[in-house]
């Protein structure tokens, strides 16, 4: 008499396949940068005009995301996987470092936003006509200033 034992693999069953764990939160890593990097495409993208004067300059600003925040969004993700791999003495520890690569990919877009639409919704159109210089807030966002007449 033979017995079949049929075996599946389940999400929730980490054992299954060694690494497993790890995996899942690798991937989970790679959505949550995709996630914040598309967050910030769309939240980092605004403008706004006005008239300035009675000579009738038009100043149009516009802001858009960084690239350097994609580059960063990036970087911690390859490091984060490369102090998994070289590491990582257990999967504990392993998901330990992918957990806290997440946590700083979110706490980067939230500052980017957060940042870079306080300095530019504080920021009086007028400036960019009467100022050469305008700091930017560099690594987050990019400003865009065009004045016509």
């Amino acid at each position: 008499m033979t017995q079949t034992a049929e075996s599946t693999i389940t999400p929730e069953s980490s054992n299954a396949l060694p690494g497993g764990r790890v995996l899942r939160v690798a991937r989970r890593l790679m959505v949550v940068a995709v996630a914040a990097s598309l967050s910030c495409s769309i939240l980092l993208t605004d403008g706004k005009g006005a008239e300035v004067g009675t000579s009738t300059t038009l100043v149009d600003a516009s802001m858009h995301a960084s690239p350097a925040l994609y580059i960063i969004f990036g970087v911690v993700l390859f490091v984060a996987i490369g102090r998994a791999l070289r590491g990582g003495t257990d999967e504990r520890r392993a998901v330990k470092t992918l957990n806290h690569a997440m946590l700083v990919i979110a706490a980067v877009a939230v500052v980017a936003v957060a940042a870079s639409g306080i300095y530019f919704f504080a920021m009086p159109v007028t400036y960019w006509v009467h100022h050469g210089l305008v700091i930017q807030p560099f690594p987050f966002a990019s400003v865009h200033a065009t004045t016509s007449s």
